[in-house]
């Protein structure tokens, strides 16, 4: 996937009004041969575009060394008590907490200073977005371009100079997967690693394990909304981080056998509902029928076109299908998912 700047054009690609003029340039045979470039529309970014393995971090043994990365609560709390004088090399902004979550009672919110340490309660959701690349769409990705903008601006985030950590808020494994989810979205965007980090543990944990009591606090902070900066000045590529299925098909093995020697592991992450098309259904599957064991054959009837993103019952801006008896009858789709039902017609 190609990383987009605000506008919706790809990092590092010139406005089309400037190839324009760069076209009519050579076409009048007036660029002359010593002359400067035309920067009429601004100097050309030149983008860093790092492979997977310059984007992966090694921690040290002792997560307690790590100033970036997988933090611990100590580490932390060091830094909220005196931000100015013991945040890490190179960050010279603000230190900004994102909590996935509230979190227990007593530990609602690791206590900010609303100065230079600001605690803010951004949900999963944030850090998500369902993008459709003109033939699927496809749930809980990146965001994109405009999205981080927003958030950027929501919570004032200086990208070059702010350290984010991402926090759970109440420990469970979806919150775990939820602060996966912000760093994964700074770091794609090319947001530097020393700037991100993830801290080790829920609200309950830490509370006893680094921090005390007196280190939480009822409320967050307010999002400011003020935020000036966005993707457009990241100018690195770490779109790396999102295998394409072609990179998928490069690493499987010949046979479908697990090869668990070759530093490769892919997690299929889908239902079982989902992986069988619908054939088969676990417990939490929509339609799923208890049968004695922990995956049932689909019970009779079963609409297998559920789960798929073509499903014209799962596309919110979509009808479900035409009862019409014609054969050339088709969905009409609504303007948005609350908008009124629209009758069938034909083509």
């Amino acid at each position: 996937m190609n990383s987009q700047d605000s506008s919706g054009l790809p990092k590092g690609r010139l406005h089309p009004g400037a190839s324009l003029a760069v076209a009519a340039c050579f076409a009048l045979g007036a660029c002359g041969g010593g002359g400067g470039e035309d920067t009429s529309y601004g100097s050309v970014a030149k983008i860093t575009v790092n492979t997977p393995q310059e984007i992966a971090q090694a921690s040290a043994d002792d997560y307690n060394e790590n100033l970036n990365g997988l933090i611990t609560a100590s580490t932390l709390k060091r830094w909220i008590a005196d931000w100015n004088t013991n945040r890490p090399a190179g960050v010279a902004g603000k230190l900004i907490i994102f909590q996935a979550t509230v979190g227990p009672t007593g530990a609602e919110y690791i206590k900010p200073n609303n100065a230079t340490v600001f605690t803010y309660l951004s949900p999963s959701s944030e850090w998500t977005q369902s993008r459709i690349n003109g033939v699927i769409e496809t749930p809980s990705m990146v965001p994109d371009g405009p999205t981080m903008d927003a958030l950027f601006k929501k919570y004032n985030m200086d990208p070059h100079n702010d350290m984010f950590v991402c926090a759970q808020g109440t420990g469970s494994t979806g919150n775990a997967m939820a602060q996966g989810r912000c760093w994964y979205a700074l770091r794609y965007w090319g947001v530097e690693k020393r700037n991100v980090s993830v801290l080790n543990g829920g609200n309950q944990w830490i509370n006893g394990n680094g921090m005390v009591a007196a280190d939480f606090t009822a409320t967050a902070s307010t999002a400011p909304s003020s935020g000036l900066i966005g993707v457009r000045t990241l100018l690195t590529d770490n779109t790396a981080l999102q295998a394409t299925f072609e990179d998928l098909m490069a690493v499987l093995p010949a046979n479908d056998t697990a090869v668990k020697e070759d530093g490769i592991m892919i997690w299929d992450a889908r239902s079982v509902g989902q992986f069988s098309a619908g054939e088969r259904l676990e417990s939490g599957d929509s339609g799923f029928v208890a049968c004695g064991s922990s995956i049932c054959n689909a019970p009779a009837g079963y609409d297998y076109m559920r789960t798929f993103q073509n499903s014209v019952r799962d596309r919110g801006t979509r009808e479900a299908p035409c009862s019409c008896s014609s054969p050339t009858c088709s969905i009409r789709p609504r303007a948005s998912p609350t908008s009124p039902r629209r009758p069938c017609r034909t083509t």
